[in-house]
């Protein structure tokens, strides 16, 4: 979590938090108190009364192969290997997006103000911070290309992993993440 002047900011897990947290790092701004990753409050969901609500998001279909590639990468020994169509299977079978999204925003209670989407996570980083901070060319250049987490090495392509009827099934299991993706996005990816 990210508090500032005049906002907080909160990321559901594989949505591009670490990298945004890298960066504020990197900018020094003033007034900003960045949580640390140890300190059990890195996804925490803290409503702060007053202040603008900034979230993190990514399309649902990339949340759940982000989840089980970090999963598989990291516990090893808790999740099977699978080949794409069983991956694509395995996040319908476990899909944790409808949990995510309701518990940080409250049951839909607390809709975020501004959203930064992974997909241009560095552009939309700039602009909502540029509503609460003079950024100046130098802090344009550190969003723009500054160092940010390792990512890990996996086949993003969807049509790899997931049947259109399978994406549309996702997203009938997380009816609340659709509706922030639709207000983050102005669609679904089960919409094209």
């Amino acid at each position: 979590m990210i508090e500032g002047t005049g906002f907080y900011f909160c990321h559901i897990p594989k949505t591009g938090g670490d990298a945004i947290k890298k960066l504020c790092e990197q900018l020094k701004l003033p007034k900003i108190k960045i949580h640390d990753v140890d300190d059990g409050t890195k996804h925490a969901y803290i409503y702060r009364e007053g202040k603008d609500f900034i979230m993190s998001i990514r399309r649902l279909p990339y949340h759940a192969l982000s989840l089980y590639h970090e999963m598989r990468f990291q516990t090893p020994e808790t999740v099977p290997e699978l080949d794409c169509q069983g991956i694509g299977e395995w996040a319908l079978e476990g899909c944790h997006a409808e949990g995510l999204a309701t518990v940080y925003t409250n049951k839909l209670a607390n809709i975020p103000d501004y959203f930064v989407r992974s997909e241009t996570l560095r552009s939309d980083l700039a602009v909502v911070l540029g509503r609460y901070y003079g950024l100046g060319s130098e802090r344009h250049r550190i969003i723009h290309e500054g160092t940010t987490k390792k990512t890990w090495e996996y086949n993003r392509d969807l049509i790899n992993y997931f049947t259109k009827d399978q994406i549309k099934e996702l997203y009938r299991q997380a009816p609340s993440w659709a509706q922030l993706e639709q207000q983050a996005y102005g669609d679904n990816l089960c919409d094209h």
